[in-house]
């Protein structure tokens, strides 16, 4: 079995706002992955959240992987993100913030922005 999975590397200042509409280009919501402080502490994440939210795209933030993320870790966000599609695909545009079906133990908060339906009627 072989998967091909491109990467395209920036190496810019504002490199995110600079190709947001390639970034937006790849769906109609988001759910990002990360690990528990670099991207908060460097700022990469809220320059990519300023852009999902200024494009009103829903997404859900989880920030529990380790370094070499065990199968676990691995199943688990794949489980959340499984909620999240179900959930967002059906969600009211008055939900503001989703929590998963289980507690997370996340050293901060999982965010959810649902837009709202008459500025982005595709999701």
């Amino acid at each position: 079995m072989q998967f091909f999975a491109p990467t395209r590397v920036y190496l810019e200042k504002d490199c995110v706002a600079n190709h947001k509409n390639e970034l937006l280009s790849y769906g109609s919501r988001a759910f990002i992955i990360t690990g528990k402080h670099s991207s908060k502490a460097n700022g990469s994440l809220d320059d990519v959240l300023s852009i999902l939210d200024e494009a009103s795209v829903p997404y859900l933030i989880y920030n529990d992987i380790e370094e070499n993320p065990s199968v676990e870790t691995v199943t688990k966000a794949a489980g959340i993100g499984k909620t999240f599609r179900r959930i967002s695909s059906s969600a009211s545009a008055a939900v503001p913030r989703w929590t998963p079906p289980r507690p997370s133990p996340c050293s901060w908060p999982i965010h959810r922005r649902t837009p709202d339906a008459s500025t982005n009627p595709k999701s």
